[in-house]
């Protein structure tokens, strides 16, 4: 039994005849009487008593347009609800940003001063496998050339050394350090598993070299809050990390260059909602227009 035998039995059901029906479902009457007559093969019972162009329900059709009917309904029903939940879902986004929190502020206030009626849920705990998936969007960051599949690149940065004001020449003379030295400079780190850590890991990986860790902590906030109180020095992101106060704090560049990208995906690719490819379009173009980075 198929959905468009239904539709044909209850169109019949409630016309006057099968010409009439078969005007209405713009359809031939030979397809109509062919359609029906399948239906009634499968229960093995006819539903219609026929005579000549009229055709009337008999009990055996009274029954089926019982239930046909309630099917029908719920169908009007299920179109009634999935648009109403669709319109609900457009009206709102859900971000996992795992990079640029110092930023999220401004980026959130900025969307919701063009699209005030869209609700924003943000995520900022990073998940490895990224799984959550009530999430529309993930913005995170990874070393270039190593995004995953199907990412549209935001900004890529240097991640740079930041130093107590007026220390730089403990650790080299000039702006640039070697990524060799962090053997011996104590260092204050997030915790293995936040991107910024992972990107520098890669680096410290590829050059063979163990940073001397001190202090680790899972908040860029606490982080950046030490540096800025000049406990240490950290791994910093050029762009996308802001620092209230930058009059304390001074930056080395690494020699070879460390860097990383920051990047949004479809985390559901199969599903796209308004309100979720207007983020995606507005974060495209901020980086792309924002003159401080």
């Amino acid at each position: 039994m198929e959905l468009l035998q239904l539709k044909y039995f209850y169109k019949i059901a409630n016309s006057r005849t099968l010409t009439q029906a078969a005007d209405e479902l713009n359809v031939s009457q030979p397809s109509l009487s062919r359609m029906i007559s399948r239906l009634e093969d499968e229960f093995e019972m006819e539903f219609f008593d026929r005579n000549g162009r009229n055709i009337t329900l008999n009990k055996n059709g009274e029954v089926f347009l019982h239930y046909c009917t309630q099917i029908m309904n719920s169908l009007d029903e299920m179109r009634t609800d999935l648009s109403e939940l669709k319109k609900r879902k457009d009206l709102q986004v859900s971000v996992g940003f795992y990079s640029m929190s110092s930023m999220l502020i401004d980026i959130i206030g900025n969307f919701r001063r063009l699209y005030p009626n869209i609700q924003i849920r943000v995520l900022q705990h990073y998940h490895e496998d990224d799984s959550d998936s009530s999430l529309d969007l993930i913005v995170n960051s990874a070393v270039p050339g190593k995004e995953p599949e199907g990412s549209t690149i935001l900004v890529t940065e240097d991640i740079l050394l930041a130093v107590p004001k007026g220390e730089k020449e403990k650790y080299t003379q000039g702006s640039m350090l070697s990524i060799n030295a962090l053997t011996k400079i104590p260092i204050i780190s997030l915790v293995k598993g936040r991107p910024v850590r992972d990107v520098v890991d890669y680096y410290l990986k590829e050059a063979n070299v163990k940073p001397n860790i001190v202090v680790e902590t899972d908040s860029p906030v606490t982080l950046r809050r030490m540096i800025m109180a000049g406990e240490g020095v950290t791994f910093f992101p050029e762009m996308t990390w802001v620092l209230e106060e930058k009059t304390n704090v001074e930056f080395l560049e690494f020699q070879p260059p460390c860097k990383r990208s920051v990047y949004v995906r479809w985390n559901r690719p199969y599903y796209k909602s308004y309100a979720a490819r207007l983020f995606y379009n507005f974060l495209v173009e901020y980086f792309s227009t924002n003159p401080f980075l």
